[in-house]
């Protein structure tokens, strides 16, 4: 999971946190990280 810090390796985690962490890290917009875990929150 190192190598690929895009994807969230702990589902038991609220949806936010992963949001949090995908925008903190500039992985992903706050619109892109939204519709991720919206369509497939894990």
């Amino acid at each position: 999971m190192a190598e690929a810090p895009e994807l969230l390796a702990a589902s038991a985690k609220l949806l936010l946190h992963g949001v949090e962490h995908l925008v903190r890290l500039g992985i992903a917009t706050l619109a892109e990280a939204w519709r991720m875990v919206s369509t497939v929150p894990a």
